[in-house]
């Protein structure tokens, strides 16, 4: 069972329990990969994985004491996917904040959307230009029970991207 959210997005979140086993095996992926962020300064460990072509891509975040320099998970997973592949488009992305042992067990009707943490600006935007669709997913879990999820053009409404520029960076002979 789901429940929409209508904002100036819309966001379903349903159980992980209800989702297609691929779609579970992603958002495994993206919390196993929490397991191995550097955050000594904020201790906000995010796990991130991106598909394509099939195969999963994981990141994470890897803090440095000036901030500015710090990786965030979602980069650094299509970071790897571009430098495995070459450019190419993303099927679907997934987030993971949630420490593995966070056990809560919410109904849906208990989840406050404000406390989701999707991807933030700098992600989308780096998720944008490697979509070529604005119907990608992006999932991330709200508990180790929960995930919302939403399209990137329903995250970031008004885009601007390398098609702005009369790039296509899937083939970029044309």
């Amino acid at each position: 069972m789901s429940r929409v959210i209508e904002m100036s997005s819309k966001i379903t979140l349903c159980k992980i329990k209800d989702l297609l086993p691929i779609d579970k095996v992603f958002l495994l992926a993206a919390q196993e990969a929490r397991r191995n962020a550097q955050a000594p300064y904020s201790n906000f460990k995010v796990g991130a994985a991106v598909s394509c072509s099939d195969t999963i891509f994981t990141g994470v975040n890897v803090e440095r004491c000036t901030y500015t320099q710090t990786t965030h998970a979602e980069q650094n997973a299509i970071d790897s996917m571009v430098a495995t592949l070459g450019p190419a488009p993303l099927k679907a992305v997934a987030v993971c904040i949630i420490d593995p042992n966070d056990d809560r067990d919410l109904d849906l009707e208990e989840i406050n959307l404000n406390e989701v943490a999707f991807p933030c600006g700098h992600c989308l935007q780096i998720i944008w230009e490697n979509c070529d669709n604005q119907n990608v997913q992006i999932f991330t879990m709200v508990t180790n029970k929960i995930v919302a999820m939403a399209s990137i053009s329903d995250l970031l409404p008004v885009r601007f991207g390398p098609t702005s520029l009369g790039v296509n960076v899937f083939c970029p002979d044309q």
